[in-house]
């Protein structure tokens, strides 16, 4: 088993690049992890996606991981690296085999991952796929996290009944008008997720009715 030493990884529910972590993000200092070098669809799936890992793969990886934590070194369970030939991830994983972090890697540390893997055997994991769990596409992580503020901030008016602001939103968003709150709810939920204005929009919307 290929190991790679003294990398940093930050842990997301959703994959970003090294250039989108943010100050208050919790870095993980790895010690020490495992590298496998699988395909370029499978490493896209995993990056994409919502996996989930057999257990025989699990019991290669448990507790292969160390972690700098202080004075002291930990050993965490399930971590890994995966590469293919063009991009090189962390990966981590609960008892279950569900992936509940994904991570970039720094542009001199993905560059030593792929080196060291680049003569590794490629190795074929049966992991499951989700495709309907796709994350949306936005454009950068702000994006997404507008998206999602977004989406919570529609909650709480559904939440509370509002029904006179969400059937107004409703109206500014598709020109037409809506009576039934949920109806209102659903399909303005389902705009957000496609086109980058009208998370914009929604959200400059929510900030005036707030204030009144």
């Amino acid at each position: 088993m290929t190991y790679i030493y003294d990398i940093l990884l930050n842990f997301q529910n959703e994959y970003y690049d090294f250039f989108e972590w943010n100050v208050n993000d919790k870095i993980t200092h790895i010690k020490k992890t495992p590298i496998f070098k699988i395909s370029d669809d499978d490493l896209l799936n995993i990056k994409n996606y919502k996996v989930q890992f057999p257990e025989n793969f699990l019991k290669q990886i448990y507790n292969k991981t160390q972690v700098f934590k202080k004075y002291d070194i930990n050993i965490v369970n399930y971590i890994c690296i995966f590469c293919s030939e063009n991009l090189a991830m962390g990966i981590k994983m609960n008892k279950k085999g569900e992936v509940i972090g994904k991570s970039s890697l720094l542009i001199d540390e993905s560059e030593e991952v792929l080196e060291g893997g680049r003569n590794n055997e490629l190795v074929k994991i049966d992991f499951t796929s989700n495709k309907n769990k796709q994350k949306p596409e936005f454009h950068t992580r702000k994006e997404f996290e507008e998206g999602k503020m977004a989406i919570k901030k529609l909650q709480h008016l559904l939440e509370n009944e509002e029904a006179s602001k969400l059937n107004y939103l409703f109206f500014e968003c598709f020109g037409k008008k809506e009576t039934d709150i949920n109806k209102s709810f659903n399909k303005i939920k389902k705009e957000i997720y496609k086109y980058e204005e009208n998370y914009h929009k929604i959200n400059e919307f929510l900030k005036l009715i707030s204030q009144k």
